[in-house]
């Protein structure tokens, strides 16, 4: 016959630790990415000075941006200190829904990514490219002189989605300052950008075949190009409170080209100095069907909404309203 303590310890302990230790599987099992995740948030610095053998803390920097874009995790972030960085950055990682991955300038200090010397490949390529990733930030960089080829832009987004682009600069870019293609979730947030398109096709922020997209606060100068323009089957987006000028070609573009374009909302921009074009305008330079809605400082309750017009029957928006 067994003793009731000595039952309890032989039959209750062993039943309750089997309980504790299957809740335990039970609760990594449908948290286990959400504590991985958490467990690699980390804070990492890049520096000049720095050396991509060290840490990449605060004490032993590491010495390039790609180090830490080869390094990243989902939720975490990298300061990166004052000074010009020769390279081209490609992020290998995406972040998360609450984690993303963050790449910033050290608060007060101007870190330029400077593509002097750095040749780009000769297609749609940007000197910083986040290409099929997600949930990642740019905020606060310096990026210029991308090149030499046609299509090669500052900051380019491509195929991605969930993406900001925020408080950047860019200077002297072939084509795009900020180019986003093929991707969805995207903001392009408070950014300068100055002398893009200099020698290249694209316009100086080109959003393209993107859905679901804010583009806002930007100010684009000196351009050689077009100075905004969603184009090529983009849908679901919005332009709003932008500053455009002293540009060679229309300053708010929408232009279909050959795929659908719908749903595009542009409202409380400011264009002016526009040398050799219009400040809006609407196309479908190759024929395709759009669908869109304008709401212009010159004309706020502008309207305009059509199935599949031709290129030539496409009305444009003029600094005085629609011709």
């Amino acid at each position: 016959m067994i003793q009731p303590r000595n039952w309890a310890r032989k039959f209750l302990f062993p039943l309750a630790l089997a309980l504790l230790l299957t809740m335990s599987v039970k609760q990594s099992a449908s948290n286990g990415y959400a504590k991985e995740m958490l467990a690699s948030q980390e804070v990492y610095y890049v520096s000049p000075s720095g050396d991509d053998s060290n840490l990449g803390t605060a004490a032993y920097p590491w010495r390039t941006i790609q180090k830490a874009a080869d390094t990243l995790m989902a939720g975490d972030i990298v300061y990166i200190r004052a000074g010009d960085y020769h390279e081209r950055v490609t992020p290998q990682n995406s972040g998360s829904a609450d984690n993303y991955i963050t790449y910033a300038a050290y608060p007060g200090e101007t870190a330029a990514i400077n593509g002097s010397g750095v040749i780009l490949p000769d297609d749609l390529a940007g000197l910083f490219e986040i290409s099929n990733k997600s949930y990642i930030r740019v905020a606060g960089l310096r990026v210029i002189n991308a090149g030499p080829f046609n299509n090669n832009a500052g900051i380019l987004v491509l195929n991605s989605g969930y993406i900001t682009v925020e408080n950047n600069a860019t200077y002297n870019t072939a084509s795009s300052g900020i180019g986003v293609w093929g991707s969805h979730n995207v903001i392009v947030d408070g950014n300068r950008i100055d002398e893009a398109g200099g020698g290249g096709w694209q316009e100086c922020i080109s959003v393209a075949g993107t859905d679901t997209f804010e583009v806002r606060n930007n100010e684009v100068l000196n351009c050689h190009k077009e100075g905004i323009c969603i184009k090529d089957g983009s849908s679901n987006g919005q332009v709003n409170r932008n500053h455009v000028h002293d540009i060679q070609k229309v300053g708010l573009y929408v232009d279909a080209w050959d795929k659908h374009t719908y749903n595009i909302a542009v409202f409380q921009n400011t264009v002016h100095d526009v040398q050799d074009s219009d400040g809006f305008a609407l196309a479908s330079e190759m024929g395709a069907c759009w669908r869109t809605s304008a709401s212009i400082t010159t004309s706020p309750t502008t309207t305009v909404t059509s199935a599949c017009p031709s290129p030539s029957t496409a009305p444009a928006i003029h600094k005085g309203g629609i011709r």
